[in-house]
């Protein structure tokens, strides 16, 4: 695994996840093996606007940027998931996400694990207050 792409990889999806999240809300990252299948699962989820459904299909395309309720004045170039989705691909990786709008989304990746690694206790982040 390619610490540099995985910081970038972790970086974006956090940034958006504190961007894109209400005043008062949270963020929580956790990460985690997957029984039997060698992959390593992170989850990066937020308590922010959501992704309206109509919307979801595109949210990996190049410069597409979701719109909701609230995320009117967010910054950005519609490119951070494209490049999240890229640098996993180029890693034998995939993500998803599960989204509701006005209750938050959950990003999930996953990654070859090494045997070492798998061997580790699970390790799930606090929450981080947005």
């Amino acid at each position: 695994c390619d610490r540099d792409k995985l910081k970038e990889i972790l970086m974006n999806l956090i940034s958006n996840a504190l961007k894109y999240n209400r005043p008062g809300g949270s963020v929580g990252v956790s990460s985690y093996r997957e029984p039997g299948r060698g992959l390593a699962l992170t989850e990066v989820r937020d308590t922010g606007y959501g992704i309206p459904e109509r919307m979801q299909d595109k949210i990996f395309q190049k410069f597409f940027r979701a719109k909701a309720k609230g995320t009117e004045e967010v910054l950005g170039t519609g490119l951070g998931l494209f490049i999240v989705k890229m640098l996993l691909e180029k890693m034998n990786g995939s993500i998803g996400f599960s989204s509701k709008e006005g209750e938050g989304s959950i990003f999930t990746f996953t990654l070859p694990a090494p045997r070492e690694a798998l061997d580790r206790t699970p390790q799930t982040g606090a929450a981080i207050p947005a």
